[in-house]
């Protein structure tokens, strides 16, 4: 087996899924047809026109979905005779200083649902630990 680490290898010419070349680094993406976004309720349609670019707004747009999809606990579906959920996953891979930072803006549009989880579970935490309070002063009092 050869040293790899000192050997030069020949450059592997890029193949994306499917078995055709790669496109170039400076080939313009595909981005949403301009009907999508006419069609877009008010709150998402307001989250993408921050978008600086096409390409900007639909990942917004994709980063908003996703993030929004994580609210959507109490809903299923049958997709192929099994139960399915809603969540959405997106994973963006881009070079440095490409944007991919804004997603992280897209959290901010569940923090209301995460505040109100979290008092919720604040106020259950508390009931319970009344409960088990009154539940073990009740349990030496009926020892005794």
């Amino acid at each position: 087996m050869p040293n790899c680490q000192n050997a030069k290898l020949p450059e592997a010419s890029p193949v994306a899924p499917g078995g055709s070349t790669a496109t170039p680094a400076d080939a313009e993406l595909p981005v949403f047809p301009d009907e999508v976004y006419a069609s877009l309720p008010r709150l998402l349609d307001d989250v993408c026109s921050y978008g600086i670019s096409s390409e900007d707004s639909d990942m917004l747009l994709l980063g908003s979905l996703t993030a929004l999809s994580s609210c959507l606990t109490q809903v299923t579906g049958i997709y192929g005779q099994r139960q399915v959920c809603p969540n959405l996953f997106l994973f963006v891979s881009a070079q440095a200083s490409a944007g991919k930072g804004r997603l992280t803006l897209c959290r901010h549009l569940v923090d209301v649902v995460h505040a109100d989880l979290r008092r919720r579970n604040r106020q259950e935490w508390e009931e319970y630990r009344r409960e088990k309070s009154l539940y073990e002063k009740n349990k030496r009092q009926g020892g005794r």
